[in-house]
Parts: structure tokens; C-alpha cells; sequence
């Protein structure tokens, strides 16, 4: 169990670094895809991408 935290906490943070570097936001904000309320569409796509990294279902991770 002591190996799964850390693997997940390093891939979020690369998951983060990779949105960061390659402008996910902009790129999301240019194909207007914005939000009315609520989370921000960056934040979505960036749960979505870290769920196939660390194999998690989405029902599970819910």
C-alpha cells in the first residue's frame, strides 16, 4: 500500500506538469470550451487524463 501513494501523487504531479507545459487551458479556451458554473473545464480534463494514468474506473474513483 506504502507504494501506491507515492506513484499516484508523482504521476498527479506530472499529470499537472503536462497540463502546465503544453497550455491545456488556452487550448480548451481557443476550442471554447468554457464554463457556464461550477469547475473549470481544465480541472475536468485534467480527473479524466489521471484516471487512465493510476487505472482507475471513474464510478470507483466517485
Amino acid at each position: 500500500m506504502s507504494q501506491i501513494v507515492p506513484e499516484t501523487v508523482s504521476c498527479q504531479n506530472q499529470i499537472t506538469s503536462f497540463f502546465d507545459n503544453q497550455r491545456i487551458a488556452l487550448l480548451l479556451k481557443q476550442s471554447n470550451i468554457f464554463k457556464q458554473c461550477g469547475i473549470a473545464p481544465v480541472v475536468v480534463m485534467r480527473m479524466i487524463f489521471s484516471l487512465v494514468f493510476t487505472g482507475k474506473n471513474l464510478f470507483r474513483y466517485l
